[in-house]
């Protein structure tokens, strides 16, 4: 990682954190946009197996019926996924719970904050 001091070390961190969220926001939308594209596909499916093997409405509903289930899941997988949370945080560690991983986040950020201080002051 560049080890820039000041004001640039701030921006470069802002910068990344961005960058991160905007990967997490195409992630979704690409997922929310799979699962309508999926739901269509069942859809559509139902209704040509209806054709196909002359059991009007049955499969169509058979169909729909998927289509609700699969858009309500990944709605609330979506639902579920804590915004204010940055991405990338470690998972593989139960030693710590989520608000230490909090306090020591923010702690470094208010340690990088005052040498910034101290460097514009100087």
């Amino acid at each position: 990682m560049n080890e820039r001091k000041g004001p640039d070390r701030a921006t470069e961190r802002e910068a990344e954190r961005l960058k991160r969220e905007r990967a997490v926001a195409i992630g979704r939308a690409f997922q929310l946009s799979g699962s309508a594209f999926g739901a269509g596909l069942m859809i559509y499916g139902g209704i040509w197996l209806d054709r196909h093997f002359g059991t009007s409405p049955v499969l169509l509903f058979v169909g729909l019926v998927l289509a609700f289930i699969s858009i309500g899941y990944n709605l609330y997988e979506l639902a579920r996924v804590p915004v204010s949370k940055p991405a990338g945080r470690p998972t593989n560690r139960p030693k710590k719970s989520w608000d230490e991983w909090d306090r020591q986040e923010r702690e470094e950020r208010e340690r990088d904050d005052d040498q910034d201080e101290y460097v514009r002051r100087r």
